[in-house]
């Protein structure tokens, strides 16, 4: 049960909403309970998350902060609950890195930010020695905008649904609808596309810090040597940021090769420079935090941790899909069939936790792929195209004209920010040991035959699709068939061994207490 400090309760024609705040919960998480019958909700949320008569909200978006408008806007973080006329909506992040995740059970509908604190709030739990949750979660995401709600199943039969870049709306009957946030505008040249840019994170950065805030926040950029990281800091910088966070590896042969410090010194931004492996030294199991996908882990963060507190971070999530030449055509409605991990969403729990927002700009009117499309092939991009192998015109050109030097940035890809906890030396010592207790334990409790299923199936199709089909990607537009049939028709997720398949469980089991 939580701590109940203080509540208040809004009334908005048949429903009426009471807001529990409770200190002990994650500063940014919350969990909603609609009792369809009493048409009443009871919101449970943590010290950071924002409450008006509107509703509530962990987010930011191009709007005016004190009209809670998130629902209606084109960009936005974070996720949020907002009422109007005859209903509520439940919104996810508009650049897919803040879904939401929802549970009916009875005569009462259950919506969260976080999948543990749903699991909680309903008595719920990750089906033991189930194998796929990547599967599972990576089956949803690529499906894109033609997937509102995607279901993900768990012990005693059940499913909870995941909600990415989607609008759930629940009328006083208790009836559920889907819907996506508004498209936002359609650039026809770059200069459109660059200031529609621009604005749009001028807009989501003024909102979050806006003074009517409880907890006003202010901005840093992630940053790195590569193309996507380095256009989006730019656009941070030039409404107002002047933070950058980099990695450098201190396992690698030249730590610094994919540090951002010398752009951040062109930029005139201050730039703090963090070890990527420094989770790894942590006495707390903290890769737990970002088992949700963990072939996609963003473990590599905790050594941010305090530098993100009360802030908006602005990534390079999604470069690689919307400013890529041959990529960008085909991902109408966000789908992308061919994606083997997801970026950047591993880290639900971590953000909720040290409260901070993150932002993907790459996402900015991405619906309108078409258009963009046309921008990066256009003639006129030419003088910004280099190379064959790793070639980004877009976010070259706005980071040119900004002032940073060519010959310093979209050289190599090396992807410093993640760190797929697949393999032992992956993982702290702590994180290791507490990781195989967990396995022990859930092994005794779980059924013979049980325990057989599973280990052959999954040892077959391991075979098939790593050993034998060894199939090849295909970058190809979304189809009916390509959406049913996932990953039949393309190619299976990053590599998990069975040994490391059941870290969503084994996160759940660590988390759980934070939220009861």
């Amino acid at each position: 049960m939580c701590h109940v400090p203080w509540r208040r309760t809004a009334y908005i024609t048949a429903l009426e909403i009471d807001y529990y705040l409770s200190e002990s919960l994650p500063k940014l998480a919350w969990a909603a309970e609609y009792d369809i019958d009493q048409h009443q909700t009871k919101v449970r949320h943590g010290s950071s998350v924002e409450i008006s008569e509107h509703g509530l909200v962990e987010g930011a978006w191009n709007g005016n902060f004190p009209d809670y408008g998130f629902d209606l806007a084109p960009v936005s973080t974070g996720t949020g609950m907002r009422q109007r006329e005859d209903e509520l909506l439940f919104c996810s992040s508009t650049d897919r890195l803040s879904p939401l995740f929802s549970l009916q059970v009875g005569g009462k509908i259950h919506i969260s930010n976080s999948p543990i604190f749903l699991m909680s709030e309903t008595g719920t739990k990750p089906i033991p020695s189930y194998p796929y949750y990547v599967h599972d979660i990576l089956r949803v995401s690529r499906q894109g905008l033609y997937c509102l709600d995607g279901a993900i199943p768990l012990d005693g039969g059940v499913s909870m649904h995941l909600h990415i870049s989607a609008i759930l709306s629940i009328d006083t009957q208790g009836k559920i609808t889907y819907r996506t946030h508004p498209p936002g505008q359609c650039p026809s040249v770059f200069e459109d596309y660059h200031a529609l840019l621009k604005r749009s994170v001028a807009d989501v950065i003024q909102n979050a810090a806006h003074p009517d805030r409880k907890h006003p926040l202010q901005s840093a950029a992630a940053l790195s040597a590569g193309y996507d990281a380095t256009a989006c800091a730019v656009l941070a910088k030039e409404a107002g940021c002047t933070e950058a966070h980099t990695f450098y590896d201190s396992r690698a042969d030249d730590p610094h090769q994919d540090s951002g410090a010398e752009i951040a010194k062109a930029l005139g931004m201050n730039c703090k420079e963090f070890d990527r492996w420094t989770y790894t030294k942590s006495s707390e199991p903290v890769e737990a935090e970002f088992g949700f996908f963990s072939t996609n882990s963003n473990a590599t963060l905790t050594a941010m941790e305090e530098a993100l507190r009360e802030k908006i971070y602005v990534v390079g999530c999604a470069g690689d899909t919307y400013w890529e030449e041959d990529i960008v055509p085909l991902t109408k409605q966000y789908s992308k069939p061919w994606t083997r991990g997801i970026t950047g969403i591993s880290q639900i729990e971590f953000r909720l936790r040290v409260g901070y927002q993150v932002f993907a700009p790459a996402y900015i009117s991405a619906r309108h792929n078409q258009a963009i499309a046309e921008i990066v092939t256009s003639e006129e991009m030419a003088e910004w195209s280099v190379s064959d192998d790793y070639d980004r015109p877009v976010p070259r050109r706005i980071a040119e004209l900004a002032g940073v030097p060519r010959e310093i940035f979209g050289v190599h890809k090396n992807a410093t920010g993640h760190s797929s906890l697949t393999k032992d030396r992956l993982f702290s010592k702590t994180g290791r040991e507490r990781y195989q207790a967990f396995k022990r334990k859930m092994w005794q409790q779980t059924k013979l035959l049980t325990k057989v299923r599973y280990r052959l199936t999954h040892a077959i199709y391991y075979f098939l699709e790593y050993k034998v089909l060894k199939r090849e990607r295909k970058v190809m537009a979304s189809t009916p068939a390509q959406r049913k049939y996932t990953f039949i028709l393309n190619s299976p997720p990053f590599k998990c061994p069975w040994e490391f398949c059941f870290l969503f469980q084994w996160a759940y089991d660590e988390i759980k207490q934070r939220y009861r």
